[in-house]
């Protein structure tokens, strides 16, 4: 009696297990499937179905624009399946702004398209999705790739994932890369992480020739903060050439108390005071002054003079840019 007892409850248990799990089944079937928004619905038909090249870009790019993940298996075969190149490359784009990780595989074995443009906006996707399992196939991109179009966007990418593991890899082609656009979206990254690991690189950037490149350094170190003080302050005292005013440059954006301080020390044993500047910005100051002034005590009216300076004002087109930049700079930030 014992043993049969024993079955009754198992056997009952297992009725009941089973009917729960029919139960749910029942429930998941019942469920209504989740209905698409109609006009996302007819950007994915004309996506897919629509003769004219033209519209299928068209539909990609609103599909991105949209944000819907509902998207993405279109996307995607629009990315594999396509003849328009340019209906797959604005497939990439709006996967990246989507940002679902199924599309990661997709996008990445799209850094290795024959064509330049479909593997600079797979490198910018990736970026705009954020996700470490990229970083190594946008180091591959950077270090190898042909065209100094992509390997920027590989090092904008790296910067937009923000990941500190990219120093490294951005520091080597800072060193090692021949082209100027790519050193300039380097040094950008580098900003844009972060990192302690990046401040050294980026004060020595400031020592080279390039002056636009120096340029990109000040704001990359300048974003850092106080973590950049001590370096740029050892620099501003120390450095060789010019850098010393580059440093300048960073530290009066950097703007607290103590890098003011130093700022005017140095100015100091250059018999220069900004306040006599301020009040006279328009006669023949040196461009480094003229960018100070402007940091410190700049108005609109000084910012729209500099900006409005001709090339034939400074020494060089280098100095030019410096200043007008600054200005620029300064309109932006205040507008």
């Amino acid at each position: 009696m014992m043993n049969i007892g024993r079955r009754v409850i198992t056997l009952t248990c297992c009725g009941l297990l089973t009917l729960m799990v029919f139960a749910t089944g029942c429930a998941v079937e019942a469920e209504e499937p989740e209905e698409i928004d109609p006009g996302v619905a007819a950007l994915i038909e004309t996506l897919l179905h629509d003769e004219d090249p033209s519209e299928r870009r068209f539909a990609a790019v609103s599909l991105g624009q949209r944000g819907e993940a509902s998207a993405v298996p279109a996307l995607l075969q629009a990315l594999r399946e396509d003849e328009d190149r340019g209906v797959r490359t604005q497939a990439v784009l709006a996967l990246g702004l989507i940002g679902d990780p199924e599309a990661m595989d997709d996008l990445v074995k799209a850094l290795e398209d024959e064509h330049e443009d479909m593997r600079r906006q797979a490198a910018r996707a990736l970026g705009e999705m954020g996700n470490e399992e990229a970083l190594q196939p946008l180091y591959s991109s950077l270090r190898g790739d042909t065209s100094p179009f992509v390997r920027n966007s590989a090092a904008w990418a790296l910067g937009e994932i923000g990941s500190a593991d990219a120093v490294e890899v951005l520091v080597e082609s800072l060193e090692t890369d021949s082209s100027s656009h790519v050193r300039h979206g380097v040094v950008a990254a580098l900003g844009e992480i972060g990192a302690q690991e990046a401040i050294e690189p980026l004060i020595g950037v400031l020592q080279k020739t390039d002056a636009r490149l120096r340029w990109e350094a000040v704001r990359a170190l300048s974003g850092m903060g106080q973590a950049a003080m001590q370096p740029l302050m050892l620099t501003l005292h120390e450095g060789p050439g010019d850098s010393p005013w580059f440093a300048a440059f960073a530290l009066e954006k950097i703007g607290v108390p103590e890098a003011m301080e130093e700022i005017d020390r140095f100015l100091l044993e250059r018999n220069i005071d900004l306040r006599e500047v301020r009040e006279n910005y328009r006669a023949q100051w040196p461009y480094e002054v003229m960018v100070l002034v402007l940091e410190r005590y700049g108005t609109r009216e000084m910012a729209e003079y500099y900006m409005g300076l001709s090339v034939d004002a400074f020494d060089n087109a280098d100095q030019w840019f410096i200043v007008t930049e600054a200005a620029r700079a300064w309109i932006r930030v205040h507008s």
